[in-house]
């Protein structure tokens, strides 16, 4: 009975090899709670050729749920070079965690995942378990509907991506023509790829767009990646744009508004016919010979202040800009833009009538910026999370949707991206030990 014992024992580490520690460290000062996790790890040449048979586990060994894509193989053969993981953690303000990537079958499959998509024929739903929402094909709005359990937050409407030419507006919604596909789904992490143009009717602005829509088991948060590209086939020169920006109407009218601001969040109640906003609206200035690069924020409507967005003797930017929600307390919208002081100008804008403005190029510009003329072949790229909420303060609703910021990495320890599997090419990590000596 020993021996047998013995055995098992063994076979159970023959079969359970670890590959590599993972650590994820927390660098925005901000605690996370299940935060969804999308990182690449490299594997050595010929280590392995079928990702089903990964596993992620903790510290003590315990199994993560976790999604593994295989993103590229190795020049010479079939076996695995990069893999994606997709997880979630939780962790302390600038706490860490340790995560170990094994090879082990028997720990790969995910378990009790409520994420779903389902094809309702003119749209997609998305249902993460906490969640739901729909995708239009057609006449792409971004969200066309989202509920939080029964509660709609919101309804479907004809906005969505929005652009205005002079006293022309073109539209993401008026584009019959839009397509949306699932460009990806598994247990832990969908994603909802839509493209199409801005239109006025059936008259094109010859703005391109393509967004992808990220959704997470059991998750009230999605990630939005969006790109517009001024389309050279249909407009040989340029124009000139009065504002860009995304509209969300939510069904939260006479609720709350609440902006991320420097000290503490601003928080006012918004009646019909209010607003409560902040502006990155200047351009970066620099003093001759300071080297004193600036971007600068002006609060409107219920919210006041203004101020410097960056920290100047480092030219880092103040990282509690760039987030608010609407909430009537027992449910609640919220949105975060990433690295919100770039590419100014932009806004956030909350309205009484429920309104969500995102401002890529937004007409609230303090009169610092000319209409924006925007040359063919010219293309950008904007990041954001939204979250749909409940019951939840604005710390919480910050930690929600605030960590785009900063995303959380899965990062093993230098010597695996050079020596150890030199996915890189003939690099050496820092160690003076290998610099020394002639590299095999």
């Amino acid at each position: 009975m020993k021996q047998l014992i013995i055995l098992v024992s063994l076979c159970s580490v023959i079969f359970s090899a670890p590959i590599v520690e993972l650590t994820v460290k927390e660098r925005m000062g901000q605690a996370r709670t299940g935060e969804p996790v999308t990182t690449g790890v490299p594997l050595p040449n010929g280590l392995l050729t079928d990702v089903n048979n990964l596993a992620l586990t903790d510290a003590a060994g315990n199994k993560v749920n976790c999604e593994f894509r295989k993103v590229s193989e190795w020049h010479n053969n079939t076996s695995v070079k990069w893999v994606h993981l997709d997880f979630q953690t939780s962790l302390a303000e600038s706490g860490s965690v340790k995560y170990v990537l094994h090879d082990d079958a028997s720990k790969h499959a995910i378990t009790g995942s409520t994420l779903t998509v389902t094809d309702q024929g003119s749209r997609f739903e998305v249902n993460t378990g906490k969640i739901k929402f729909f995708v239009k094909k057609a006449n792409y709005n971004v969200i066309d509907e989202a509920l939080i359990g029964t509660d709609t937050i919101i309804t479907p409407h004809s906005r969505g991506l929005a652009l205005k030419i002079g006293s022309n507006e073109y539209l993401s919604s008026s584009d019959a023509s839009s397509t949306t596909t699932i460009e990806r789904q598994g247990g832990m992490a969908v994603c909802i790829k839509s493209e199409g143009y801005l239109k006025m009717g059936a008259s094109s602005s010859g703005l391109f767009f393509q967004s992808r829509i990220y959704a997470y088991n059991n998750s009230p948060v999605i990630k939005y990646v969006l790109a517009f590209e001024l389309h050279k086939s249909m407009v040989k020169d340029s124009i000139v744009v009065k504002s860009l920006f995304i509209d969300l109407p939510t069904k939260l009218s006479n609720a709350t508004a609440t902006l991320g601001a420097p000290t503490a969040p601003q928080s006012a109640a918004l009646a019909a016919g209010d607003t409560s906003y902040v502006v990155a609206s200047n351009p970066f200035t620099i003093a001759m010979g300071a080297n004193d690069a600036k971007v600068f924020y002006k609060f409107g409507g219920k919210a006041t202040g203004n101020g410097d967005a960056m920290v100047s003797s480092t030219h880092f930017h103040d990282k509690a800009l760039g987030w608010g929600s609407l909430s009537n307390g027992s449910k609640g919208f919220a949105f975060s833009f990433r690295d919100y002081w770039q590419q100014n100008p932009k806004s956030l804008e909350l309205y009484g009538s429920g309104l969500c403005r995102i401002g890529l190029y937004p007409e609230l510009r303090n009169g610092e910026f000319l209409d924006l003329k925007w040359y063919s072949g010219m293309a950008r790229t904007v990041e954001m999370r939204l979250a749909l909420i409940k019951n939840e303060n604005s710390n919480d609703v910050k930690a929600l949707v605030h960590g785009i910021q900063t995303p959380l990495l899965a990062i093993a320890p230098p010597s695996w991206y050079c020596s150890d599997t030199r996915a890189f090419g003939l690099l050496v990590e820092r160690d003076t030990s290998k610099i020394k000596q002639p590299y095999q």
